[in-house]
């Protein structure tokens, strides 16, 4: 879903293709490690250069990172919870709405004109 939805409004394909074309990967037979390779979106476009049996994906596991330690004794603010409480649904959405909207231009708008 993710690159479907959020991405396109950062990460498009025509994006992605125009920059790994810079990386040179001109031997199918190359080994090619993606670091970092997330939800695989780059690694797709790795692969139209590089045989699949050759390329590598690594990015951090969930399972790897430890628990997160709080101090839970000392009080809260209200003023700083009731901040953060606003202002992380309006982010929430920005970031969301964003891509969208992006995704929904590039829909629209033929490919290559500039708004």
């Amino acid at each position: 879903m993710y690159d479907h939805v959020i991405n396109p409004g950062h990460w498009t394909e025509d994006m992605r293709d125009d920059t790994l074309e810079s990386v040179d990967l001109y031997d199918r037979n190359m080994r090619v490690v993606d670091v970092g390779g997330g939800t695989g979106f780059t690694t797709l476009g790795i692969v139209k250069h590089v045989d699949d049996k050759n390329v590598t994906i690594l990015d951090q596991f969930p399972g790897q990172l430890g628990p997160k330690a709080e101090d839970v004794k000392k009080p809260v603010n209200p003023l700083l919870f009731l901040s953060r409480f606003i202002l992380g649904p309006i982010a929430a959405i920005y970031y969301v709405l964003v891509p969208i909207y992006m995704w929904i231009k590039d829909q629209i708008v033929p490919k290559g004109m500039f708004i």
